[in-house]
């Protein structure tokens, strides 16, 4: 499903048969756009027969991320859910370099989303955890987080 706000703009079902790992629920918030993704398995003949409920509330988690309005990518987004992760992606388009900032399911930051989505805008993709942490200036205090710990080490 894509929703705009809290309209809803695109909904598609599908029925088949499936892989566990095809099973999977995440979402990607980007603020102006949100992109929910929900699957319910089953190991029955048939059992697949009545759809799923869409998702009627998404609510908040007290997570915190950076999301764009325009070319400002300082914007707070109240992340929902199972948006548990920031993200992150930057792309070149006509020479110009367009950001996206938001929150997202643990689900969508796996290494095999990243990479397939990658691939298929050519976009610079990450994730990070932490309120706040798709902003540049977040990226410095958790390499220094990682680096005061590693000399402390060294020294003592």
């Amino acid at each position: 499903m894509m929703f705009a706000g809290d309209f809803k703009l695109v909904s598609v079902q599908s029925k088949k048969c499936a892989s566990a790992q095809e099973c999977v629920d995440g979402s990607i918030n980007l603020g102006v756009l949100k992109i929910v993704t929900s699957s319910q398995c089953c190991n029955t003949s048939y059992c697949n027969a009545k759809d799923i409920p869409e998702p009627t509330s998404f609510t908040e988690n007290g997570r915190r991320c950076l999301s764009c309005e325009g070319l400002e990518c300082g914007r707070t987004l109240n992340c929902a859910k199972n948006e548990d992760y920031c993200i992150k992606s930057t792309m070149k388009k006509d020479g110009q370099k367009l950001t996206m900032k938001g929150c997202a399911s643990k689900l969508m930051c796996q290494d095999k989303y990243i990479a397939d989505a990658q691939v298929s805008t050519g976009a610079e993709i990450s994730c990070c955890q932490g309120d706040y942490c798709n902003s540049a200036r977040s990226i410095s205090a958790e390499l220094l987080l990682l680096f005061v710990p590693l000399v402390t080490l060294i020294l003592f």
